[in-house]
């Protein structure tokens, strides 16, 4: 995006902006899908629960908080915080570890 826009040296400014607008839009509009809550709440009583998302923390966090989906999770992992983001398998074994718990 950065050559795009004819500033090549300027990809981590803009990388950060993209991520702070998106994170304000998710913020005041996202909503979760119709069940989610639910298929949540079935799940837990079940077996342990994670999510793993690929998308940075910050984006992660605000959107599970206008779903209101935070406090369902005990184990939230973001894209940010592993080496390889989906589809390498690294998130999904992280975040069924630290489920086990």
């Amino acid at each position: 995006m950065a050559e795009a826009f004819g500033e090549p040296d300027a990809g981590a400014e803009i990388a950060a902006e993209l991520l702070r607008l998106v994170t304000e839009v998710v913020t005041a509009k996202a909503e979760a899908m119709p069940g989610a809550r639910e298929l949540v709440e079935l799940t837990a009583a079940a077996v342990p629960v994670a999510v793993a998302g690929n998308s940075p923390r910050a984006l992660l966090d605000a959107a599970l908080v206008r779903g209101g989906l935070a406090e369902m999770f005990p184990v939230k992992l973001a894209a940010d915080e592993v080496s390889a983001p989906k589809p390498d398998p690294e998130m999904y074994l992280t975040a069924c570890g630290w489920s086990r718990r």
